[in-house]
């Protein structure tokens, strides 16, 4: 599972001119599910993203993680993540087929909302996880915050 991560200020994503989620202060995530890929590989990413340190405290340093800032995070499916470069017209033969990444996404959006509600402290902003719409022909706007990009690959957790 790979997951490409833009701390953002606000994130818009639309699908055939609608607005499916409107986000605030957080992360816009872009996952990749490769063929293999289970829900034990979902959960080590949805740990990863919720309890990394990648927010700025307020002395400015990345110390403070989603769970704490009561980050917004959009999860929007990118089957690309996976793209062989090995010729000139990449294929995507590594991702998963529909069906299975279509029910391991929906996996992912609910356990990382239940995962953010379990670990939620009290005085802490809650987490919101808001998602795209798998296989949709999506736009994405976002204002990215740093900025910060990270890359998250379960082949180096």
């Amino acid at each position: 599972m790979r997951a490409v991560l833009q701390i953002t200020e606000r994130a818009v994503l639309t699908c055939e001119g609608q607005t499916v989620s409107n986000c605030g202060k957080g992360m816009c995530v872009l996952l990749g599910l490769h063929q293999n890929d289970t829900e034990k590989e979902a959960d080590k990413v949805i740990d990863k993203l919720l309890k990394m340190r990648i927010f700025h405290d307020e002395n400015g340093k990345l110390n403070l993680s989603a769970l704490k800032v009561g980050a917004d995070i959009l999860v929007v499916s990118n089957f690309t993540l996976y793209a062989n470069l090995s010729s000139r017209r990449p294929d995507f033969l590594q991702s998963m087929k529909y069906e299975p990444a279509k029910a391991l996404y929906e996996y992912f959006l609910k356990k990382m909302q239940d995962e953010a509600n379990a670990l939620h402290e009290e005085g802490d902003p809650a987490v919101t996880v808001y998602p795209g719409v798998f296989g949709g022909d999506m736009k994405v706007e976002l204002v990215n915050d740093g900025p910060i990009t990270i890359v998250v690959d379960t082949d180096q957790l």
